[in-house]
């Protein structure tokens, strides 16, 4: 039999007794709670190479970062865990097998690999254009003010919708329908409008990619079941960042 790699730890030698708990806990899920600068990559990186000592399969490790910068360098760090008297470039790392990734870009993956669409990301031109078109075609009377940005307004709100899990139908939007006046008008169809013409088109704005790719995970049994095998461990960098249906999709992956 041959021996299983011995990965190397990142100055293990400095974690403290709490972040040792995190590195080696062996069952149950570990919320690790720390300020900015207290090591929590360092904890990361290190419970990977824990994983992987123990014999976890490395494609069934999923790091998820809070941004894309992030997670340019939890990869980084972790090509380094490498046999001992091995260079990492001299063989496959365990970065190379261990999905890292923002969870905005899991999501579009997911899409990508179960739809079989090839989806574009809109632009912001393109998502005010769009916006401007929906408001119009709803029937809603808003004319041009000065310092009035109705494309803005809808736009946020919804992100806001899609972040939080809101019902559509449920909530309002307060728009200018004049110099001081303002009305409230349902968000439901609107909602509804915006959506289906950018699902037309294959594209998606940026949070749809948590959005449409939680909605498939809901609906469609199989590649729910898929995804949920998938992956043995989860480890994820500033949780408490997350929104309503990012920790939904996570739940549903775990």
């Amino acid at each position: 039999d041959t021996a299983r790699p011995n990965y190397a730890y990142e100055d293990l030698d400095d974690l403290d007794s709490s972040q040792s708990k995190a590195v080696t806990n062996e069952k149950g899920s570990v919320l690790v709670v720390a300020p900015a600068g207290s090591g929590t990559s360092k904890v990361i990186i290190n419970r990977v190479a824990e994983l992987l000592n123990r014999g976890v399969d490395p494609s069934g490790i999923l790091c998820l970062a809070f941004n894309t910068e992030a997670n340019k360098t939890l990869a980084e760090r972790l090509t380094v865990l490498a046999t001992p008297n091995k260079r990492a470039s001299d063989f496959k790392t365990p970065a190379s097998a261990v999905t890292v990734s923002t969870v905005h870009s899991l999501g579009f993956n997911f899409l990508r690999e179960f739809t079989g669409q090839s989806f574009d990301m809109n632009t912001d031109k393109q998502r005010r254009s769009l916006a401007l078109s929906v408001l119009r075609d709803g029937g809603l009377n808003l004319p041009p003010l000065r310092g009035v940005d109705h494309a803005g307004t809808f736009l946020n709100e919804l992100a806001r919708i899609k972040a939080g899990l809101y019902n559509p139908a449920d909530e309002e939007i307060e728009l200018s329908t004049g110099p001081k006046q303002t009305s409230l008008f349902t968000v439901g169809d609107l909602f509804n409008r915006y959506q289906a013409a950018n699902l037309n088109k294959s594209h998606l704005d940026f949070d749809d990619q948590i959005y449409q790719a939680l909605h498939l995970l809901m609906t469609n049994y199989r590649v729910r079941n898929i995804v949920q095998v998938r992956y043995s461990h989860i480890i994820i960098d500033e949780y408490q960042d997350l929104s309503q249906a990012q920790v939904a999709m996570i739940r549903i992956l775990s």
